[in-house]
Formats: structure tokens, sequence, C-alpha cells
């Protein structure tokens, strides 16, 4: 041992090129390894921020893909100024014909808190979702700020319902040739939200007069609800007859045939 690092020592002593040769190659060799390692750890960081992305971007495809073509059902107070909201794909109206009097209240506190309880209040829906996947159920009333409004205080919100916002909307759908002879209440609703008192587009009546009963007027709001807004085919292009027909028969048949009579499709 001693005599081969003697005979090391003596090459570097009377050699001192191949020395720097030999010290030249470790150093490149050192400079070699440490760059691979350098070039590994910035492939797999840029690998890792590829997949990280990859992985973000078929998250908010997926979240975006989920949500194509269901109209999300959901309710306002809304000034009348505010109607027809701005940028939904569909909305309707309830068109009362009067505040409560002592002969309808009973009956307009049922259709009050069945609207309150199928929708949910838009605010609560993620902006994810464009207004433009949004089916608006609006009720009128001259302050939709207060506090009592915010509550869903039926009281306060049939006190307080605009009715010129439902004169006005009976109008516009009285153009398309709907009748409003009974004494209501309606859900009249237009699909696309444009359509509104064009005379070759359809408008959807739900006709609230013969219901009597809670049973009976959250049917109608089911109907509204679950075969208006659930089946894009109803909706998207404007309403279709034939699928509104389908969709009272099937109603039909789940719930009795009263139903039917409730259904009033006008106009073309």
């Amino acid at each position: 041992m001693r005599f081969l690092l003697g005979a090391l020592l003596f090459c570097f002593w009377c050699s001192p090129a191949s020395a720097c040769s030999f010290l030249d190659v470790t150093c490149q060799l050192r400079k070699v390894t440490g760059g691979a390692q350098s070039t590994i750890e910035k492939s797999a960081h840029e690998v890792g921020k590829t997949i990280e992305k990859g992985v973000q971007d078929v998250g908010k495809t997926v979240e975006k893909g989920a949500g194509h073509g269901i109209l999300r059902p959901v309710r306002q107070f809304l000034r009348a100024d505010q109607i027809p909201p701005e940028g939904v794909g569909a909305y309707g109206i309830v068109a009362l014909k009067s505040r409560p009097t002592s002969a309808n209240r009973a009956k307009l506190m049922m259709v009050c808190q069945s609207y309150v309880a199928h929708f949910d209040r838009d605010e609560l829906i993620p902006d994810t979702v464009p207004l433009s996947d949004r089916m608006t159920t609006v009720w009128p009333v001259d302050n939709p700020e207060h506090e009592k409004a915010k509550a869903d205080d039926c009281d306060f919100v049939l006190e307080h319902y605009v009715l010129d916002a439902s004169n006005v909307a009976m109008a516009d759908a009285e153009k398309q040739k709907a009748s409003f002879l009974g004494e209501g209440p309606f859900l009249i609703g237009w699909s696309p939200a444009t359509s509104r008192g064009k005379t070759d587009k359809l408008v959807l009546v739900v006709d609230m007069s013969r219901s009597n009963n809670q049973a009976m007027i959250d049917h109608d709001f089911d109907f509204w609800k679950e075969k208006i807004v659930h089946d894009p085919s109803l909706w998207r292009d404007g309403f279709s007859l034939q699928a509104i027909r389908a969709s009272v028969k099937d109603f039909a048949d789940r719930y009795g045939s009263e139903i039917v009579d409730h259904i009033k499709m006008a106009g073309l």
C-alpha cells in the first residue's frame, strides 16, 4: 500500500501535466454528474408541472361538461324593472290577479310556500353555472332587498307583490294567444327568455285556478320544475309542443289526469 501511494505521488510530481489531466478529468466528471442531476431534477419538475396542469384542465373540463345542458331551476324576488332577468336561458313568472283578500289569502299562501320550497335562490347557485343554464322563476315584489323578502316571509312578499309586473306578463302572453280566464294564479314561462311577446313563439302557462289544496299546487310546481326544467329538449331551442304534450301525459300517469287541464301551450 505504501508503495502504491508513493508511486502515485511520484507520478504526479514527475509529470505535472499528467496530474493536471487527471484532475481535469475528475473535475469534468463532477461537472457532468452534477449537470446530469440538475437536468434530471429540472425535467422531473417540468413533468410534475405538466401533469398537475393536465389534471387541473381535465378537472375543469369535467366540471364544465357535467353541467352542460342541464337547466338549473332557481327563484328570484325581483322588482318590475328587473324583469326579465338579464342573460338567463329561460324564465317564468308567478302571475297573480290580485294581492291577498279574505277569499284568496289561504290559497295564495300555499302558492308562495310551494314556490319557496321548490327552488333554490339564484345566489346559492355557483358562479361557475352560466346564466344561460338557469331557469329563473320570478316573484315580483316592490322591495326585494327588504330583510323579510330575504327571509322568504310569504306574508311580506304577498302584501308587496307588484301587480303591474303580472298584468304586463299576462298581456304579453295574450299576444301569443294565451288566455287567463280563471282566477289563477298562473305560471307563465318563456324559452328562450327573448321569446316573450313574440307571436311566432310558444308560451307555456300552468293554470292553478282549480288547484285548491297544497298537494295540487305542489304538483303544478313539480311539473314546472321536473318536466320543464330538467329536460333540455323542452327548452334549449324554444319550447317543443310535442315534447310538452308527452311530458304532460307522463306526468298525468304519475299524479292524475287533473294536471292535463292545468298545462297550456299557446302561440303559433
